[in-house]
């Protein structure tokens, strides 16, 4: 600690260097460097800076396309010459374009699980114990939205039912089909065959029909070339029968009339015949399926692949290279796969495997890695940060490369402020995010509550931990959109673009600090603080007498310039220091601190 004194008992404590080391929520006092709790203030390497908030997009709980429910979902794709977000919510999918800010819904429908819930053994019927007992320790947990692109293709896993795709359409149905060489089932895909000409922009036409049965989709057209031949449409309505894959679609009644007639269109149909799926996952030209039910049986630790670049293929033959494979050293279901390095890292609650692609003519093997030491609570747990994942477990924060792993939570007393405050029936709910713009990873976690109101993050660069209250139930790495996307249960943002939060007041208070001597009684006399940025942050001085009592701030320092100097009169055995700020514009960053002042008598 740079500290200083003289032979009068003055003294000069330099808190520059301690301003910077994060906060120990959890630790022994005397191991906790200078910050005890923080809300909304994050570490650099220069100090401590106020977080940055997030700038709201589109409100759905107002307008054409609403919903009540929270978000737990988020993909991005670059399509009809712009940037477009899918973003998930328990009951419906929305799609946002980037140019004009438009906002569609383009999928319902979905019972995705908002809480976790003890299974109903009688309906209810039977009280065991006067309703004390949970029997089942939840057997239905939080559901979230697996996404994953292929190309502008989107699908979709949730868990508990069908999994759904978007693929050369605007809508998502569902993705399902029996497993065959000549598939029947759910519309995947429509293609053009004939595009004829007179047609424009916005035409509809319905009650187009199937060749093979007598089913009918309705089509709206949304892209025509100079005569009038449209070369791109949206499916409105996919019908309600099944289908077989590559059936011809023909006729129907266009309004307005104009066109010509000879549009025909071919349907696909996938043979992916799965009642649930837990997770998708790219690699290479292949999608991967994790933890998947199959006519009624759970392969909670098998994953399976379609063929190279066909997400319709996923039946294994001489003539493609779907595939599947179980994990036979799993001990519990697949709950999270994230990329780790070129291969892919699969966890399950305490294990990680390491999947990768070996070529024919077995295409992916996998291998264990690591038992015990890392798992996954979410199937948005782990984060992939350059060849590292970075996740959340039951134990805590861990960081890995697949060969050893370390808890990153643990020094700080974060993997213990998690253990105890955790809602450990609602764990499947934790989203996680790299903010690499931030050069942190966050996460979403419920702490002491049915949902998320926490974010914690932590700085892989100095590495060091923060936290701020949050509902924040999605968010999405930046990557085709410029800034991290994030969404609760009614708001969709661009994460870390503006100073602006719902909640703006921050802060973050000391531990108790003797200055290495409990027994005497320190006067404070001087504060010096640096300041960059927006904002004029508070910082108050207070003192105890004991390690543990709460503190009284008696003095209290406004640091609007870039240099400050305050007198103070303050004194106790222990000293506290507190800053705050609201300002919904605020950018700033303590970047210096230094307390002077004298010893007076021993207890």
């Amino acid at each position: 600690m740079p500290f200083e004194t003289d032979k009068s008992n003055g003294f000069k404590f330099d808190a520059t260097e301690l301003l910077k080391t994060g906060v120990y929520p959890e630790a022994f006092d005397r191991r906790i460097p200078f910050w005890e709790t923080v809300d909304g203030v994050q570490y650099t390497e220069f100090g401590m800076r106020r977080k940055a908030g997030r700038d709201q997009k589109h409100d759905f709980s107002t307008g054409s396309h609403t919903t009540t429910k929270p978000i737990r979902g988020i993909a991005t794709t670059s399509e009809f010459n712009d940037k477009v977000a899918y973003i998930g919510a328990l009951d419906k999918i929305f799609s946002y374009r980037l140019s004009d800010a438009a906002v569609d819904t383009v999928g319902t429908g979905y019972t995705l699980l908002e809480t976790a819930g003890a299974t109903t053994w009688d309906s209810s019927s039977t009280t065991w114990d006067s309703g004390d007992t949970v029997w089942d320790e939840g057997i239905n947990e939080a559901e979230q939205w697996s996404f994953e692109t292929f190309g502008s293709f989107v699908v979709g896993a949730k868990g508990g039912t069908k999994p759904v795709i978007k693929k050369n359409n605007v809508n998502f149905n569902t993705y399902n089909g029996s497993k065959s060489a000549t598939p029947t089932g759910s519309i995947s895909g429509v293609f053009i065959n004939a595009a004829g000409s007179g047609y424009s922009v916005n035409d509809t036409i319905t009650n187009m029909t199937a060749s093979v049965g007598s089913n009918t989709v309705d089509l709206k057209v949304t892209a025509v070339d100079g005569s009038g031949g449209v070369t791109a449409v949206e499916v409105t309505d996919f019908g309600a029968a099944d289908y077989t894959n590559s059936t011809a679609l023909s006729g129907g009644t266009l309004s307005p009339s104009g066109g010509d007639g000879n549009l025909t269109c071919t349907v696909t149909v996938p043979n992916i015949n799965y009642d649930k799926v837990r997770i998708f996952k790219r690699q290479g030209p292949h999608m991967l399926a994790f933890n998947y039910q199959e006519g009624g049986v759970d392969y909670p630790t098998t994953f399976s692949w379609c063929s190279a670049d066909d997400l319709d293929d996923w039946v294994g033959s001489a003539t493609n290279t779907a595939g599947n494979l179980q994990i036979r050293e799993a001990t519990g279901e697949i709950r999270c796969v994230a990329q780790l390095g070129n291969n892919l890292a699969v966890y399950t609650q305490n294990q990680m495997f390491v999947v990768s692609y070996i070529g024919l003519p077995n295409i992916f093997g996998y291998k264990p890695a690591l038992d015990g030491v890392v798992g996954a609570v979410s199937p948005h747990s782990v984060v992939a940060v350059g060849r590292m994942n970075y996740g959340l477990s039951r134990d805590g924060f861990f960081v890995t490369d697949g060969a050893s792993s370390k808890m990153i939570g643990r020094d700080s007393g974060m993997n213990r402020f998690f253990r105890e405050n955790a809602s450990f029936t609602e764990l499947g709910q934790v989203f996680a995010f790299d903010n690499s713009k931030e050069n942190e990873v966050v996460w979403g976690v419920p702490l002491n509550s049915a949902k998320i109101t926490k974010e914690i993050y932590y700085n892989y660069k100095t590495n060091q931990w923060g936290m701020r209250d949050s509902n924040i139930s999605a968010y999405h790495d930046r990557g085709i959109f410029n800034e991290p996307l994030s969404a609760d249960t009614s708001k969709f943002y661009f994460e870390g673009t503006v100073p602006a939060l719902a909640d703006p007041a921050v802060s973050a208070v000391t531990k108790a600090h003797d200055l290495n001597n409990a027994d005497r009684i320190k006067e404070i006399t001087a504060l010096r603080v640096g300041k960059t940025g927006v904002g004029s942050p508070t910082v108050s001085i207070g003192f105890t007498s004991t390690i543990d009592a709460t503190p009284t701030y008696s003095d209290n320092f406004v640091v609007d310039d870039t240099f400050k100097s305050f007198p103070v009169r303050t004194a106790g055995r222990y000293i506290h220091i507190k800053v705050e700020s609201s300002g919904t514009s605020d950018t700033w960053e303590l970047t210096d601190m230094v307390i002077q002042g004298r010893f007076e008598g021993e207890r």
